[in-house]
């Protein structure tokens, strides 16, 4: 080769060093064109190749696609000629990097893999360095993909190569060191980045020495590193020593390098607060690059650009940042060498900054700009884009085009999710601006949905403590406020609340704000004192860190003032809205909406005393103030508006208050549009006063208009609203005389109201509906249904107030009248007499003089508030049309996610959403008998109250409500003191007894108490200490119940701190309600002998004699002991039980001591689950009624493996560990009830079922701070693995001490503390349950003492001493049928029928007194002693077979747990010891085989003998080996599971289940268990399919062996086609959970596939079309192949792997084989017959 070309050539790869590209460009291109005009040069080829290789190179880094592509193929035609396999792969590499430059990155990876094999198999010399530089590119790929794991693996291996193959000096190691620092920088991993840049840069050393541009860049890429780290100081430092080589470098010449690390500088020194010196070094940096390129540059517009940003820091600078971005731009549209990417990106900050400026059609056209370049430039799939799209909707939003913001918004929202998944914090974003979006156009059920979506991500990535999480929560709050469900509401704004307390502490503004939120929501309710007391916090708060004048302060006393207003305390109003008055005037705030809000409120207060002027003077002040602050289209104009429409009805200027109410509704229909909730009450008060003016047509209308916007809403809708409007209608047709129609719209008001109290007739309003019928009736001469309508009212009334109230004398005079009218005097004299003696008995009680009762005959209009009424009303107190959102007015910050002041919502000054009753002018009825249930608030508060007197508020609102819950006979067995009756005898005692059986009732106060955990964490040592129990030391763990001291039969008393058998608890409870019941038959009888003379019957009856009290209300005599002889044998047998029964209550009568607390106390009956052999037994256990302790060790790491009892791990983690016992109690509970708890006065919920979260071995960490934070790290990680545990969870902080050697005096002392604080905790739990008041009848309680089996040694000891024994019956064995049961209930006469029989014996169940199970047998069959079925269970099951004295027994069973089944045998000899008869044993084994325990197998031939065997797979050793594949083909996995959100796991007794299930199915196969895995062997059809469980997916595949013949796989392919084994399995495990986790029973199990390059799951519905055979991963987007389904005959019959033959399907076929694929993957299991047979034939 001439020296000239090589000269050339040297001299283009010195530039190439350099990084000048252009010159070396230049000189490469001479070689090439010298080099083509000489002829007969040696070596012409190689040089060729390598010159346009590197020509090649170069345009692939200046990005000339086209260019490169050139080159390439004159490399490819030479490499063809030279067939040098070196220069093949270095071909082969540069079409990856063509590839990769395009961005199509699969292409690019398979051509680089393709060069990797290239060199592994052929090239020796040099091998290390080639493939190093191979796994670079493949690295390099991977990192741009965003694939960071596999990038780090790729370069390490690149960098292993290199150092094993002694090549440890070279440019590819720096390439390697330099971008694995760039992965571990993109992975936030700083530390191993700055490792890897300095590796690099030690490593370039060695080339180029310490002076060099590429050391400069590593110092840069240190720099970048440090800058995210904040390290703002080191940064500078090391830009700075980059900065000083690029000048050393260029030897005082302006370089491109040195303007660059000015432009790195700059940004340093702002984040410094140094903007001068920024600017300094950006203007630097713009000198040079004009200097070198010219002002129309590029880089000079970069420079422009990055200027303006960092004026956007500054709001005060938008101008110049502006300007200097509109100079960027100007540069950008003109200059030559811009990128449309930079020109979008100019595009985008400008119209950041006109957005800032609220320009937004500025701002819409700027964003639209970058989008359509973004779009061209990258397509849909890009962030840039998505970022655009985004962009839009905000200002679209802002712009309040909401639907053009949702279009752009869910744009972004599709791209997004694509790139990051859907857990991704700008998904968070998202979801909050959908809601918001949604929200504005009143879409309540999207803004919620979009809302939750918001909150499940936010749990998932930062756990419940977290101010983002609380914020959402105050978001969901606000739309459950917009749909009218405040109870929501009410719950997640107290979960804000209790999220705030922790980030913030007690005094912050945003705890303030969300308790003043909480309070107006409490209003809505109606629970005034919550509302008064939470807002009183946020006064104190606000108080506190504002002083006394502050708008905030004011408006806490404006809504103080409307509590006042609603409990009618009108001083004390006037006071508080006075004082937020004053405050507003001294800040000179005079327009201001707190302002507007006293204003109005001291207008109603006016109102509401009939000062109809003065309340005009202060609404219309409030209405100026609004105009001023809103314009005049606005929601609170209008409800101002309907103020003043309201006073002038009742001033019965109807022309006014119509043509006010009338600009209202305009306002309103331009707002809200036509169907809105506000725009149908506007309806309905112009109908009112139309029906005033007696325009019944016209009224008629409006009524009917507010009627359909209601019911149009749906389940956002006004019902009392519907039901006013109803009882409109039917007033404005009763004047028309239409009578019939007027009756049917009664009606419908009168069902609304049923509707509305839960299908309960017990409501004022619907005794006014009644009423109206019933006067109706009267008039049209319909007596008898008049008398029916009227005695239906009466009925209500009574119920509601009693039989002395003014509604009550009313209807009993109407009623007269009607009996005059029938002519029936005696009738009528008797109901005016009725109610002369109630009128009487309200003046005898001082409740003033009885007005004459009258009532008008106008549109009386009746009112339903949401949930009850605010205090109690007569029903004839109509409230006028005025009310219907007449109400005080209240004001609350906002939350920044949610609407400002300006939206209708609770956050508004708006009245109209609560109610306010008032009586109608006509109407002449009293309302004092409204005071007696009128709550009195307490005085107003005091600023400077100190923390005693705010205690002291909270312990008053706690008694407070705890008195007005109370119901009418609701604790009917609370006997607190037990005094004893000296004349009481057997025989009266027998009468009293019986009677009670017959009436008396006691409330279901015991509740299981089940103590939870991993092995060793301490669980019974728990609750030894909490019992009161001592400690044994070296004592063994727990792995039975038998083991735990008959702990299951032992209730703790929450009254006094004991522990008594549960036999003592039942004595004491069925003695208490006996005593109970007696003295209430007393009080009866006498009320009704001195009722006989001066009280008349309420109703019309027969005339029945008195009941006896003394009489069996069993319709037998109980007779004494000398004439039961007169009896028949089977009633004298029965009633000899019952007189034995009565006569052990007698004695137990006897014993007891005068002052006994018999029972006024909750009890929780104490369960120690034990151990992995008792978890796996405990499902049937499981109970509604019950609390769970959770007890983890705190001394654990919550990752680390978990061991069994016998120190073996178990392939669990503790946390995991928890996750299965936490999945199978929330998932075994049926319902989605929560229930509130309140702690010093704030409400704090819990979802059912509730796990207290204790923790054990305080004394093995001495520090406790250390505790208490691993406490909470604990809980915050089960709440990270399981997000739905949250709100089940109860975390108390206890840490006890579990030390049985440590008995010192601070010890003890401890203890104490912890038991009485998880005493508190637990009673206050376990008293707010719903079912916890619940009666039922105290036969109950006498059958499970009758039930309760007693060892030989109790019965004995009974019989020693008769006067303290439970009751004790030889007819109770431990396993009895439902025939059994139900004879001895015949027997002891506490049978009824079979239906409640059952309801008891559930109840028993639930209570762990028995166990029943209705599935096996006739009506089931009843366990009496449930320890004694675990411990035949545990048995069975045993986890320690160490402990088995028989070596051949132990060798047996140290086999199962190796195989997974055990044979007959091994049942006999674990179930020895409990003496079980044939029948028994059969009915057990039934039993764990109907809960999926154990599954009987077919026989197994040994020795020419058959032996039973039962699958077991909960017995398998953890270490098992694992399954062996070496000799099969095995197929694609399939993921069939539900939505990782929705079922986060699935416990292994689900597994197991599932297993058992299949097996059943499958029964004539023979199966294999593994740990977590089966193998079943369709022997018959040639192939074994693979069940595994993962986290909560379970894996399925098969294999088949290798070289198998054409007629086998084609019997493979149909029986894989028929059978469809995974739908099967899919079936199966759906079955299983809805059978054993109802409260998952609706989710729908999906089929999955996994992406081989993300390994993430995609379900397989999304890709179930046959022509399709480049599916894409959702998630990386990158190609699957139509392969991965293939293997599972999903769209038709594939050739199997291994199988050369292929064949051609008619399309027919094909068509038909994907219809039943589209029907199976629904879920229907249809096949067409035609098409099989279609198949078939072409098959065959």
């Amino acid at each position: 080769m001439s020296r000239q070309i090589q000269t050339l050539y040297h001299k283009g790869l010195g530039s190439l060093e350099k990084r000048d590209l252009a010159n070396a460009t230049l000189h490469l291109q001479q070689a090439l064109k010298v080099m083509h005009s000489t002829d007969g040069l040696s070596n012409k080829d190689k040089f060729k190749y390598q010159i346009n290789l590197c020509l090649g190179d170069i345009c692939i880094k200046q990005e000339q696609g086209q260019k490169a592509i050139e080159y390439n193929q004159q490399v490819g035609q030479l490499v063809a000629q030279l067939n040098n396999i070196t220069f093949t792969c270095q071909y082969i590499d540069q079409l990856g990097d063509i590839e990769s430059l395009h961005q199509r990155y699969d292409n690019a990876l398979n051509k680089y893999n393709e060069s990797l094999n290239l060199k592994m198999q052929h090239i020796r010399k040099g091998r290390s360095l080639q493939l190093a530089k191979s796994y670079l590119k493949i690295g390099n790929v991977y990192r741009l993909q965003k694939l960071f794991d596999f990038a780090q693996s790729t370069y390490q291996k690149g960098i292993d190569t290199l150092v094993k193959g002694n090549k440890a000096n070279g440019s590819i190691l720096v390439e390697l060191y330099d971008n694995m620092g760039r992965v571990c920088q993109s992975q936030n991993n700083y530390v191993n980045a700055i490792a890897s840049y300095k590796n690099a840069m030690e490593e370039m050393s060695k080339i180029f020495g310490r002076i060099h541009p590429y050391i400069a860049d590593l110092y840069d890429s240190i720099g970048n590193v440090q800058y995210k780290q904040n390290a703002f100081d080191d940064s500078l430092k090391t830009y700075n020593k980059s900065l000083t080589i690029r000048q050393s470098w260029a030897k005082g010449k302006d370089d491109v390098d040195i303007a660059r690390s000015y432009s790195k500088i700059a940004p340093v020194y702002n984040q410094l607060r140094k903007p001068d010196k920024a600017l300094a070094m950006y203007n630097n940096s713009l000198k040079i690059w004009i200097k070198l390129h010219g002002e129309d540059s590029e880089d000079a517009a970069k420079v422009y650009y990055d200027i303006g940003l960092m004026y956007l820091d500054d709001s005060s600078k938008s101008h110049q940042a502006a300007e200097m971005f509109e100079k960027s731009l100007d540069i950008r549209l003109r200059a030559p060498d811009s990128h449309q990417e930079n020109v979008a990106w100019s595009y985008f900050q400008m119209g950041l900054i006109h957005f800032r400026n609220k320009e937004y059609d500025q701002a819409t056209s700027m964003y639209n700009k970058c989008l359509e370049i973004r779009k061209e430039l990258f397509g849909l799939g890009n962030i840039d884009v998505a970022i655009a799209y985004y962009s839009l909707g905000c200002t679209y939003k802002m712009k309040q085009e909401y639907k053009e913001a949702q279009r752009m918004i869910e744009k972004s929202l599709e791209i997004r999710a694509n790139i990051h998944g859907s857990n991704h914090p700008d998904i968070i974003l998202i979801y909050d601006d959908l809601g918001f979006i949604h929200y504005h156009q009143s879409r309540y059920n999207e803004a919620l949905e979009a809302y939750t979506a918001s909150l499940n991500i936010r749990l998932r990535l930062y756990g419940g403590i977290n101010e983002g999480v609380a914020t959402t929560y105050d978001s969901i709050a606000r739309i459950n406020s917009c749909q009218l469900q405040y109870n929501y509401a009410a719950v997640n704004y107290q979960k804000s609340l209790q999220i705030k307390l922790q980030i913030y502490g007690e005094n912050h503004l945003q705890i303030a704000e969300t308790y003043n939120n909480l309070g107006t929501t409490y209003e809505r309710l109606y629970r005034y004192y919550d509302a008064y007391n939470t807002y009183s916090k946020a006064l104190q708060i606000r108080f506190n860190i504002y002083g006394s004048n502050h708008s905030d302060v004011a408006a806490c006393y404006n809504n103080i003032g409307s509590i006042y207003v609603y409990q009618c305390q009108y001083d004390h109003a006037m006071e508080m809205l006075q004082k937020a008055l004053a405050i507003q005037s001294a800040i000179q705030q005079y327009c201001h909406s707190v302002t507007a809000s006293s204003y109005n409120n001291i207008a109603l207060v006016h109102y509401q005393k009939c000062q109809y002027e003065n309340a005009l003077i202060y609404y219309r002040k409030a209405l100026d103030i609004r105009i001023q602050l809103y314009g005049k289209v606005h929601a609170d104009i209008a409800d101002s508006y309907g103020n003043l429409g309201d006073v002038y009805t009742k001033q019965s200027k109807y022309d006014q208050a119509l043509s006010i109410y009338a600009e209202g509704l305009e306002i309103l229909k331009s707002i809200f549009g036509e169907k809105h909730d506000c725009t149908a009450k506007f309806e309905y008060k112009i109908g009112y006063v139309r029906l005033k003016m007696k325009d019944y047509d016209k009224a008629k209308s409006n009524f009917q208009k507010a009627v359909t916007i209601t019911i149009n809403m749906g389940q956002n809708s006004d019902n009392a609203l519907a039901a006013n409007a109803f009882n409109g209608i039917g007033s404005a047709l009763d004047h028309e005389e239409k009578y019939e129609e007027a009756i049917e719209s009664y009606r419908k008001a009168a069902d609304i109201g049923i509707a509305i109290n839960g299908n309960n007739k017990n409501h004022n309003n619907v005794a006014g509906s009644y009423y109206k019928m019933g006067d109706i009736y009267s008039r049209q001469a319909k007596y008898s249904e008049a008398i029916n309508m009227y005695q239906q009212a009466v009925d209500i009334c009574i119920n509601i107030n009693g039989a002395n109230s003014t509604n009550v004398a009313v209807l009993y005079d109407d009623m007269a009248k009607v009996y005059e009218l029938q002519g029936k005097e005696d009738k009528a004299g008797e109901y005016h007499t009725r109610a002369s003696n109630i009128k009487q008995n309200l003046q005898d009680d001082g409740r003033g003089q009885i007005p004459q009762l009258t009532l008008e005959e106008n549109g009386n209009v009746l009112q339903y508030p949401m949930e009850r009424e605010p205090r109690s009303q007569d029903w004839h107190h109509i409230p006028s049309l005025s009310s219907v959102d007449q109400a005080p007015s209240n004001n609350n910050n906002n939350d920044s996610t949610m609407p400002s002041s300006d939206d209708h919502d609770e956050t508004t000054s708006s009245n109209s959403d609560t109610n306010q009753e008032e009586e109608e002018e006509v109407t002449a009825l009293s309302a004092a008998d409204d005071d007696d249930d009128e709550t009195t608030m307490p005085s107003r508060p005091d600023i400077n109250q100190n923390e005693e007197d705010a205690s002291k508020l909270s312990n008053d609102n706690e008694s407070d409500q705890d008195h007005t819950s109370t119901f009418s006979d609701i604790h009917i067995n609370k006997l607190k003191i037990f005094k004893k009756d000296e004349d009481m005898d057997e025989n009266k005692y027998s009468t009293i007894f019986t009677t009670a059986l017959k009436n008396a009732k006691c409330t279901t106060d015991i509740i299981r108490m089940a103590y939870i955990g991993p092995p060793k964490a301490g669980k019974t040592s728990v609750l030894k200490l909490f019992t009161k129990q001592q400690l044994k030391d070296n004592s063994p763990d727990t792995t039975t119940m038998q083991d735990c001291d008959n702990i299951i039969d032992l209730v703790y008393n929450f009254g006094n701190y004991t522990v008594s058998d549960f036999g003592t608890i039942l004595n004491n409870k069925i003695i208490a309600a006996i005593e109970l019941n007696n003295e209430k038959s007393i009080t009866q009888d006498i009320e009704e002998n001195n009722a006989e003379t001066d009280q008349i019957p309420l109703v019309d009856t027969t005339d029945t004699p008195p009941s006896d009290p003394t009489r069996s209300t069993y319709d037998i005599n109980i007779p004494t002991k000398d004439t039961s002889a007169s009896i028949d044998n089977n009633n004298n047998n029965q009633l000899q039980l019952l007189l034995q029964l009565a006569g052990q209550y007698y004695q137990h009568y006897l014993a007891l001591e005068d002052n006994t607390i018999l029972d006024n106390f909750q009890y929780g009956k104490l369960w120690d689950f034990s151990g992995p052999a008792v978890y796996d037994t405990t499902y049937p256990f499981m109970s509604d009624n019950c609390v769970y302790i959770l007890v983890f060790n705190i001394d654990c790491n919550i990752r680390e493996g978990l061991k069994d009892t016998n120190g073996h791990l178990t392939g669990k983690t503790h946390l995991e560990s928890m996750r299965e016992w936490l999945t199978t109690i929330i998932g075994s509970h049926k319902k989605d009830n929560y229930i509130t708890v309140t702690t010093n006065g704030i409400d704090q919920y819990f979802s059912l079922p509730i796990i207290v979260l204790v923790a054990s071995h305080a004394d093995k960490i001495p520090e406790l701070q250390e505790c208490n934070r691993r406490f909470e790290d604990f809980r915050q990680s089960l709440a990270k693995s399981l997000p739905d545990v949250e709100d089940h969870l109860c975390s108390t902080g206890i840490v006890f001490n579990c030390n049985p050697q440590d008995d010192s005096q601070a010890t003890q002392e401890y203890r104490d503390q912890c038991c009485q604080k998880l005493h508190d905790i637990i009673n206050k739990l376990i008293t707010s349950l719903p079912f916890i008041n619940t009666e039922i009848p105290i036969k109950w309680y006498v059958m499970a003492a009758i039930l309760r089996t007693l060892t030989a040694t109790e019965i004995t000891d009974a019989q020693d001493n008769s006067c303290t024994d439970p009751v004790v019956s030889n007819s109770v064995n431990k396993m009895m049928t439902f025939q059994q049961v139900r004879c001895l209930a015949q027997d002891y006469q506490l049978y009824e029928n079979d239906a409640n029989l059952k309801r008891m014996l559930k109840h028993l169940h639930h209570l762990g007194q028995v166990f029943y199970y209705q599935e096996t047998g006739e009506d089931g069959i009843i366990i009496t002693d449930i320890q004694w079925l675990l411990n035949i269970f545990s048995a069975i099951m045993n986890s320690r077979h160490d402990q088995i004295s028989n070596m051949q027994v132990r060798e047996l069973f140290r086999n199962a747990r190796y195989v997974g089944n055990i044979p007959q045998n091994w049942i006999d000899y674990a179930t020895q010891g409990f003496n079980l008869d044939q029948e028994q044993k059969k009915m057990i084994l039934q039993l764990m085989e109907s809960h999926y325990m154990i599954y009987q197998i077919r026989p197994i031939t040994n020795q020419d003998q058959d032996v039973q065997c039962y699958l077991i797979p909960s017995l398998l050793d953890s270490c098992h080996e694992h399954i062996s594949l070496k000799e099969y083909h095995i197929s694609n996995c399939l993921y069939l599971g539900h939505k990782e959100r929705n079922m986060p796991y699935i416990p292994d007794s689900i597994f197991y289940s599932f297993l058992i299930s299949c097996a059943k199915t499958w029964s004539n196969m023979t199966v294999k268990f593994y740990h977590h895995c089966a193998r079943y062997y369709f022997t018959d059809d040639n192939y074994e399919l693979i069940v595994k469980k993962t986290n909560c997916f379970i894996a399925i595949c098969y294999c088949y062996r290798k070289n198998i013949d054409s007629n086998t796989a084609k019997k493979i392919q149909m029986s894989l086609y028929y059978a469809r084994p995974h739908d099967q399995i899919r079936a199966h495990l759906s079955n299983i959970i809805r059978d054993r986790m109802p409260k998952f029973k609706d989710l729908t199990c999906h089929l999955y596939i996994q992406c081989h390059h993300c390994k993430q799951l995609m379900n397989i519905q999304r890709c179930n079309d046959p022509n399709d055979n480049n599916i894409k991963c959702r998630n990386c987007l990158r190609s699957l192949g139509a392969e991965c389904l293939d293997d599972w005959m999903f769209f038709t019959i594939k050739p199997l792997r291994g199988k050369r033959e292929s064949k051609i399907y008619h399309q027919n076929v094909f068509e038909a084989i994907y219809l039943h694929y589209f029907y199976t993957c629904h879920g229907n299991l249809i096949v067409n017959v035609i098409d099989l047979i279609l198949l078939e034939s072409l098959l065959l």
